[in-house]
């Protein structure tokens, strides 16, 4: 029942990160993938947000959530396609706003998110 849950998570993030890739690089063509910025750095505002009410959530939602959906939405093995080839191109000011935007802007995100959703936490339980 666990993979099922977790593959019906992992199958609903994807889709939802296609949607989101799709619906950010319309008409937009920059020197790399905002949408990935944009999907890593979201999916870390959300986990940083439901983290602290994960108990709260139940195992089976908590699965499906955190390490299903959000999982499969954000993605590092596209983060690190791109990033080697904007390498490969000799993009070294994009390679280098590449990785500053998706590791410190998820890591940003992530912590906003933890601080907000802890704060209401404290305030409202």
């Amino acid at each position: 029942m666990e993979t099922l849950i977790l593959s019906l998570g992992g199958f609903c993030g994807a889709i939802a990160r296609y949607l989101v890739s799709l619906a950010w690089n319309k008409n937009r063509k920059p020197s790399f993938s905002l949408s990935i910025v944009v999907i890593n750095t979201l999916g870390s505002l959300c986990l940083g947000l439901l983290n602290p009410f994960a108990f709260y959530l139940g195992p089976q939602l908590r699965l499906f959530i955190l390490a299903g959906f959000l999982g499969a939405f954000t993605t590092f093995s596209t983060y690190s396609m791109e990033s080697v080839e904007l390498l490969r191109s000799k993009d070294f000011k994009g390679f280098f706003l590449y990785m500053a935007l998706s590791i410190g802007g998820s890591i940003l995100m992530y912590y906003a998110g933890y601080t907000i959703s802890t704060l209401l936490k404290e305030n409202i339980l």
